[in-house]
C-alpha cells in the first residue's frame, strides 16, 4: 500500500505541475486507507461539473463527463487480455469501435493535459500510435524499474 500511495502522490503532484494547477492538499493522508478515499470521493461520481475548488479531484465514469471540460484528465486503460481486443488495437488500426469512441469522449474533456495510464505491456503500442500521428507526449513511469 505504501508504494502505491507514494507513487500516486508523486504522479498527481507531477500532473499538477505540468498542468500548472495547485497540488491538492493532504493527498498523502487521504490515500492512507483506500476505503476512506473511496468514501470521500464517492459523491463526486455523479457530478461531472467543476466546482472551482482547486483541491477537488473528480473521479467518474467517462460516460458521465460527456460535454464537460476539465483542466486535466487522467484515463486509465485496462491491461490487454490475452487474445482479446483492446482499445489501443482499435486506435492503431483505425477501427471505429465503442471502446475507441468512449476513449475519445474521455480524452477530449481536457483543456490543458491528458494523461493515459497504460500497463508496461501497452506502453510501446501507445508510443507508436502517438508518434505516427505527430502527437507530442512525454512518458513517465511509476512503480520502479522494469
Amino acid at each position: 500500500m505504501e508504494d502505491c500511495q507514494t507513487d500516486t502522490v508523486k504522479a498527481v503532484e507531477t500532473l499538477c505541475q505540468i498542468a500548472e494547477l495547485p497540488s491538492p492538499r493532504g493527498l498523502k493522508v487521504q490515500l492512507k486507507k483506500v476505503r476512506g478515499v473511496w468514501e470521500r470521493w464517492q459523491p463526486h461520481l455523479s457530478s461531472a461539473t467543476s466546482t472551482g475548488d482547486a483541491d477537488a479531484i473528480r473521479w467518474t465514469r467517462i460516460r458521465a463527463v460527456k460535454g464537460a471540460e476539465f483542466e486535466a484528465v487522467v484515463v486509465a486503460l485496462p491491461s490487454k487480455a490475452r487474445g482479446g481486443r483492446h482499445v489501443l488495437d482499435d486506435w492503431q488500426n483505425g477501427e471505429n469501435t465503442e471502446a475507441r469512441r468512449v476513449l475519445y469522449v474521455g480524452v477530449s474533456r481536457a483543456k490543458k493535459l491528458v494523461v493515459l495510464v497504460v500497463s508496461p505491456s501497452g506502453e510501446e503500442q501507445l508510443t507508436s500510435i502517438l508518434q505516427s500521428r505527430g502527437v507530442p507526449f512525454e512518458i513517465t513511469q511509476t512503480g520502479g524499474a522494469r
